[in-house]
């Protein structure tokens, strides 16, 4: 197994609330996206795959949302984003 890598390419959503991940679906629909609908990011889930992998540190990637739409990327972060974005940066320093 690997030991202490670092994973140069994670991609990562940031946290949102359900209403905004079925608007940021919605959005992705209508820009034909062929893809299934991405899972939304999870602190724990994240941090257990890196335990499983190996992993010390991921560089994020943030390409899904680049996809959806500059209006969408322009509009501010709702509270729940916003306290789950402090929730993650008060985490694991890896």
């Amino acid at each position: 197994m690997l030991d202490n890598w670092i994973d140069v390419h994670a991609l990562f959503t940031p946290p949102l609330t359900p209403e905004e991940s079925d608007a940021r679906w919605k959005s992705m629909q209508d820009a034909d996206w062929t893809g299934p609908k991405p899972p939304d990011w999870n602190l724990e889930y994240t941090l257990d795959y890196m335990d499983r992998a190996g992993f010390a540190m991921q560089m994020l990637s943030n390409t899904v949302m680049a996809r959806t739409g500059a209006a969408q990327m322009l509009r501010p972060p709702s509270r729940e984003t916003r306290a789950a974005w402090g929730l993650a940066r008060g985490g694991p320093r890896r």
